[in-house]
């Protein structure tokens, strides 16, 4: 005689398992796009030293932007 299985059961398992994984993910999003915004902030506050130590402007730095010719 087959055995009997608990769908619903099975099921109420599956569920759990999926709503924990999601909830780690979210997690994981959370801490990456932190991460990702203090790496920002790290390569914003390098940008500004170096125009400090080279007395240079926005108005200056962004002109030097428009003025580059793209690299092939």
């Amino acid at each position: 005689m087959p055995r009997k299985i608990n769908y619903e059961q099975k099921l109420a398992e599956l569920q759990d398992k999926i709503e924990k994984k999601q909830n780690e993910v979210r997690e994981l999003r959370t801490t990456y796009n932190n991460l990702k915004a203090q790496q920002e902030q790290a390569n914003q506050q390098v940008i500004i030293e170096e125009m400090v130590s080279r007395n240079l402007s926005m108005d200056q730095v962004l002109e030097a932007i428009r003025n580059m010719q793209p690299q092939q």
